[in-house]
């Protein structure tokens, strides 16, 4: 019933009820910092392929408005307003496992969605070289046959 273990609880989980981690601000900053150089690292490896680096920008700006929810909701006191359209009661420990639990799933989407779309370039300007050379020589051809 006390407010203050309450607020550490909806902010922190169960593991943190006995101890505050906004007052080890260092403790706290470095385990966002781990988690972060954890989904960098798991983003890179994921897009190694050529066709998948388009998908790098992608998972920056979701990486960057995951940063930006857990800033809002782990750092400071900002809580999460009650709505009609979502559950009745939500914990913003919660919004932060739902969001960390389906980053993995959107990195595999976006590499999906960036090898569907991606086009080789070089490949398609050495194809269109070698259309036109093809049809510079078929009329050549027809030029001499012509001239004869």
């Amino acid at each position: 019933m006390d407010e203050e273990q309450r607020d550490i609880y909806n902010r922190f989980g169960y593991d943190s009820i006995s101890f505050d981690p906004r007052k080890d601000e260092m403790k706290l900053i470095s385990d966002i910092s781990i988690i972060y150089v954890l989904w960098i690292v798991l983003t890179y490896i994921m897009t190694i392929p050529i066709e998948a680096h388009t998908s790098r920008t992608w998972l920056a700006i979701l990486g960057i408005v995951m940063l930006a929810i857990d800033i809002a909701f782990l750092l400071t006191e900002t809580s999460i307003p009650n709505t009609n359209w979502g559950p009745s009661y939500i914990t913003e420990y919660e919004v932060h496992l739902y969001v960390h639990s389906t980053f993995p799933l959107l990195i595999v989407l976006c590499r999906i969605l960036s090898e569907y779309l991606y086009i080789d370039t070089d490949a398609t300007s050495m194809a269109v070289l070698a259309e036109i050379s093809t049809h510079q020589k078929v009329g050549k051809i027809i030029d001499m046959m012509i001239y004869i």
